[in-house]
């Protein structure tokens, strides 16, 4: 299983999800029809058994919308990161969340004091992104970064070759806000 944050977990999570809410599908479907083929009425147990397994189903599917509507990092890009990236802490196809907008980051850094991530959604609002990135690090208490979202891969590769070209210790908040942005990404 891939985590969240490494390379190829959009794409993981699209089959699982797929597989799992179609097993959960079937499973609702064969208790129900089951029991309606035994008892010959759809008035017993099983219906209701069946009507709270929908639930689960349900939630698994709506996985699914969500995972196929969900662009991913191309492998183009993620060669071309893994090349200039050096020892900067990273996480990629990260998808955010809010109840507004969806915001598409197919790969995000932290180093020295910025927060740098690349889109390769041409409908992704960078203004937008980096507002909530930045609401979601002060609610978490994390304050003082510039946080910058480029739809530019060439400039954000050439960002990536100059933290790299540095070598700056490892920030200390780095971890902290590489797990927030998977927190409230899908």
């Amino acid at each position: 299983m891939i985590k969240k944050g490494s390379y190829g977990y959009i794409r993981s999570c699209r089959i699982r999800k797929t597989v799992l809410a179609l097993l959960l599908t079937a499973a609702a479907a064969l208790v129900y029809f089951g029991a309606r083929y035994h008892f010959q009425t759809s008035k017993n147990i099983f219906t209701i058994m069946a009507a709270l397994m929908c639930l689960p189903a349900g939630r698994a599917i709506l996985d699914v919308v969500m995972f196929f509507r969900a662009p991913f990092c191309s492998e183009e890009a993620m060669k071309e990161i893994e090349e200039r990236i050096g020892k900067a802490p990273g996480a990629y196809d990260l998808y955010l969340t809010t109840y507004e907008k969806n915001f598409s980051l197919s790969h995000a850094c932290v180093s020295s004091g910025s927060v740098l991530a690349l889109t390769e959604d041409s409908r992704c609002d960078i203004a937008g992104a980096q507002a909530h990135i930045r609401r979601s690090m002060e609610t978490d208490g994390i304050k003082g970064y510039t946080i910058k979202v480029f739809s530019d891969r060439a400039k954000y590769l050439q960002r990536l070759s100059d933290i790299s070209a540095k070598d700056l210790p490892k920030d200390p908040h780095a971890d902290r806000i590489l797990n927030l942005l998977k927190q409230i990404s899908l």
